[in-house]
């Protein structure tokens, strides 16, 4: 019966919990409103720029926690979000558009260790974790030239990217318990991602003076590699119960 009500409590969003203390569990379902951990992912040509707002990102987590005490917990994090943005753009003579639409996904698994410092109905911890993930980006450009970031009819550009990454995170957060198990929260952290791209394709077409359609494609295994380090610290709530 409790299993049940654990698993219709994860399809709507809420976490469930019972108990306090040594062998307490806990599950939760977060939102947070920020930056994709990998963005925001923007793009810049001629006279135009667009990118995805990193304000509209919702990013839904979900989180289980096992208390091996009162002040130490394991625990186990699976992230996702995904985001489109399509912009369009009017020619001079706004007789006709084109457009560029920005696609992007990401996921991550995280393990990691909390030490709790409980304080009555309060209880701040620090958290460290590591974590494994992966990305893709794909921007679809029709009729605007990639060149020149202007209205050009039959210029299309699509691009598309997969990347793999390495993550390590520390930071803080707190639980706020409004009832003995029920309980709301936030966190703050520092992350570092070792990213390493694993897929590039990119097809463009446009016309010659002709009217002829020219063509041409790249398509590689990927060979980029990079860091990125940054502080999480957009708006988000936590929602759990501690069983």
């Amino acid at each position: 019966m409790k299993k049940s009500l654990f698993s219709l409590m994860m399809m709507v969003s809420i976490g469930l919990f019972a108990q306090s203390g040594r062998g307490s569990s806990s599950l939760e379902v977060g939102f947070q409103l920020g930056s994709s951990e990998y963005g925001p992912f923007s793009y810049s040509q001629g006279s135009i720029t667009t990118s995805q707002n990193a304000s509209t990102i919702v990013s839904p987590a979900l989180k289980y926690r096992y208390f091996v005490s009162d002040q130490s917990a394991f625990r186990l994090e699976l992230l996702f979000n995904s985001l489109t943005d399509r912009q369009t753009y009017q020619n001079p003579s706004n007789s006709a558009e084109g457009s560029i639409e920005l696609n992007s996904s990401n996921w991550s698994v995280n393990l990691g260790y909390e030490h709790h410092l409980p304080l009555s109905f309060l209880s701040p911890y620090f958290l460290g974790s590591v974590g494994y993930g992966g990305f893709s980006n794909t921007e679809e450009w029709v009729d605007i030239s990639p060149a020149s970031g202007m209205y050009e009819m039959g210029s299309n550009l699509l691009s598309e990217s997969e990347y793999q990454s390495l993550r390590l995170k520390v930071g803080a957060g707190i639980d706020i318990y409004l009832a003995k198990n029920i309980f709301i929260g936030t966190e703050f952290s520092f992350l570092y991602n070792r990213i390493w791209e694993t897929k590039e394709n990119i097809e463009y077409r446009f016309l010659d003076f002709n009217g002829d359609v020219i063509s041409f494609s790249d398509d590689s295994n990927g060979n980029e590699s990079y860091t990125r380090m940054n502080f999480q610290a957009y708006p988000n709530i936590r929602f759990g119960w501690r069983f």
